[in-house]
C-alpha cells in the first residue's frame, strides 16, 4: 500500500522505479531497482499487482463496511438495546419454566415462537459481530466464542427439536445461559466477572489443601463410625455425603451417631471431638482462608482493572492534548533514570535523525527521520508541528536548522512539558483522592518553569486548599472515636 507507481526506467533497459506515498512510511521517495533485462517487465508487473492487492485489502470496499458496520456494532445504543432483548429473552424463558404450558396449548406454541424469534435475532447479532471482527479479533475474545457456543447449541437445539433424540432437555437448557451473555455487553459487570475469574485459579492451592482435609476427616469417619451407622458412614462417598450435610447445613445423623447417649444421657466424646474438630479446621479455618485469598485476589484483579482504564483514560488525554512527539517522550522517560542518561539518549537519537551526519537538523530529516523509529505510533510531524516543536524557529537558524545543543534543549522543553501535562491529566483524575491530588499538586509545582508566577500562584492556592481539606479529613478520622 506504500507503493504509487511502478514501471520501467526510459534511460536504462535494466532499471525500474518505485514510488511510494507521499503520506507513508517512505514519505513519497523513489528508488530505483536494477534487475536482469529479460526480468525487468515480470518484476513490474509482480509489484503493480502487490500493490493492487495491498490496497484493496487495506481500502476495498469491505474492509470499509467492516469498519462501518463494526462502528455501529460497537455503539452504545446497539449494545444497549442487545442487552435489553437478553433481559427480555431471559424474563420469557423463566416464565415459561414456571407455567409450564401443555405441549397442544396456545400458550405453548407462543412461547416456542417468541423463543424462535429471539434467536434469530441473537443468530443475527452474533453474525454482525463476527463480519465486523473478522477474523482473528473475533476469537480472541473470550466473551465472543461463549456468544458463539450459546447460539450454535441453541440452533442445534431447535434443528432437532422435531426429531426425538436423546439428551434434547439438556440441549434446551442452553436457553437458560443465555443470560450470561449480558456480561459481554455491559462493561462493568464484564470487569467484575473478570476479576472473579481471575481470582479462583490463584486460590486453587488453598482449595486443594481444604479437598485434602475433608478427604482425611472422611476416612476417619468410615474406620471411627463405619461399623455404628453403615448408612452415614458405611463408605468413603457415604461418609463424604454426611460430612457435607454438617458443614452445609448443621445436619448431624443424631439418631445412630448420638452425642449424648440415650441409655445414660452420657457425652460420647469420639463423637464430640469429631464433630469439634471438623467443625474448627474445616469451617473455621480452611475455609476462612479460602475465602480471604479470593477476596485478596478479587481485590488485586479489580484495582489491576481499574488501573489499565486510568492507564487508557491517560493515553486518550495524551493523544488529545499531546505533541505528535506523544510516543517518543514516552519512551525516553519510561527508559532514562537520569539525566546523564537521558542526554545520551538524545544524542544518540540526534546521530540516528541526522542522515548523513552534517551535524544539524532540519524539517525534512526529522519528518523522514520520526516516521522510521521503532515506536507504538508512528510519528509524523507537520511544518505547523515543526514550527511548535522549535518554539517558533527560536531553537533554529535562520534556515531552519538546529545543531545538537539546539535539539537537547528542544528535547528537554518537550519532555518537561510531557510530564507537566501527566501530571495535570493524573491530578484531574484523582480529584476524589486528597492526598493524591495534594501530592501531585506540590510535583507540578516543582515542575512550572522559573517567571510563571500566575500559575505558581494558581496552584499554591489548589494545593493549600487540599491541604486543608486533608488535614479536616484526617483531624475528623481521629477525634471521631474519641469523642
Amino acid at each position: 500500500h506504500e507503493v504509487v507507481r511502478c514501471q520501467r526506467n526510459t534511460r536504462e533497459s535494466c532499471v525500474f522505479q518505485i514510488q511510494t506515498v507521499h503520506e507513508g512510511f517512505n514519505s513519497g521517495m523513489t528508488y530505483e531497482i536494477s534487475a536482469p533485462p529479460e526480468d525487468v517487465d515480470g518484476w513490474v508487473h509482480d509489484i503493480r499487482t502487490l500493490a493492487a492487492l495491498s490496497y484493496t485489502a487495506k481500502n476495498g470496499w469491505i474492509v470499509k463496511t467492516q469498519e462501518r458496520v463494526g462502528a455501529f456494532y460497537q455503539s452504545t445504543p446497539c449494545q444497549a438495546f442487545v442487552a435489553c432483548l437478553i433481559c427480555v429473552n431471559f424474563f420469557i424463558v423463566a416464565l415459561d419454566a414456571q407455567l409450564q404450558p401443555a405441549q397442544d396449548s396456545s400458550l405453548f406454541r407462543t412461547m416456542e415462537s417468541l423463543d424462535v424469534m429471539f434467536l434469530v435475532v441473537f443468530t443475527l447479532e452474533l453474525a454482525v459481530n463476527l463480519f465486523s471482527n473478522w477474523f482473528r479479533p473475533f476469537w480472541q475474545d473470550g466473551w465472543n466464542v461463549f456468544d458463539f457456543f450459546v447460539v450454535s447449541v441453541s440452533i442445534l437445539s431447535e434443528l432437532i427439536s422435531d426429531f426425538n433424540v436423546p439428551g434434547m432437555t439438556v440441549l434446551r437448557t442452553t436457553r437458560a445461559f443465555r443470560i450470561m451473555r449480558l456480561a459481554g455487553k455491559l462493561k462493568s459487570l464484564k470487569r467484575i466477572i473478570s476479576a472473579l475469574t481471575s481470582s479462583i485459579i490463584p486460590v486453587a492451592n488453598a482449595f486443594l489443601i481444604l479437598l485434602t482435609a475433608g478427604c482425611i476427616f472422611c476416612v476417619l469417619g468410615v474406620e471411627f463410625f463405619g461399623s455404628k451407622s453403615e448408612v452415614s458412614f458405611g463408605t468413603f462417598a457415604r461418609s463424604a455425603w454426611t460430612l457435607w450435610n454438617v458443614l452445609a447445613f448443621g445436619s448431624w445423623d443424631d439418631e445412630t451417631l448420638p452425642v449424648f447417649r440415650k441409655e445414660d444421657g452420657t457425652i460420647d466424646f469420639w463423637i464430640l471431638i469429631y464433630i469439634v474438630c471438623l467443625v474448627f479446621v474445616m469451617l473455621w479455618v480452611l475455609l476462612q482462608v479460602v475465602v480471604a485469598l479470593l477476596l485478596d485476589n478479587f481485590v488485586q484483579s479489580k484495582a489491576r482493572s481499574d488501573a489499565e482504564d486510568e492507564l487508557e483514560k491517560l493515553k486518550e488525554a495524551e493523544v488529545e492534548g499531546g505533541t505528535p512527539l506523544q510516543p517518543l517522550l514516552r519512551d525516553f522517560v519510561l527508559t532514562f533514570d537520569t539525566q546523564e542518561q537521558l542526554k545520551r539518549g538524545i544524542k544518540k537519537l540526534f546521530v540516528v535523525l541526522d542522515v548523513g551526519g552534517q551535524g544539524y537538523l532540519d524539517y525534512q530529516k526529522m519528518h523522514l527521520g520520526l516516521k522510521k523509529l521503532n515506536t507504538d505510533v508512528r510519528i509524523v510531524i507537520s511544518e505547523e508541528d515543526w514550527t511548535e516543536i522549535t518554539v517558533h524557529h527560536t531553537l533554529s537558524n535562520a534556515l531552519g536548522e538546529m545543531n545538537l545543543q539546539q535539539f537537547e534543549r528542544m528535547m528537554m522543553g518537550q519532555i518537561k512539558s510531557y510530564i507537566q501535562r501527566g501530571l495535570t491529566d493524573i491530578m484531574a483524575m484523582n480529584q476524589h483522592r486528597i492526598e493524591n491530588h495534594a501530592m501531585l499538586a506540590g510535583l507540578r509545582v516543582l515542575m512550572l518553569p522559573k517567571g510563571d508566577e500566575g500559575a505558581q500562584e494558581e496552584l499554591l492556592g489548589d494545593l493549600e486548599r487540599k491541604m486543608d481539606e486533608l488535614e479536616e479529613a484526617l483531624s475528623g478520622w481521629g477525634g471521631g472515636p474519641c469523642a
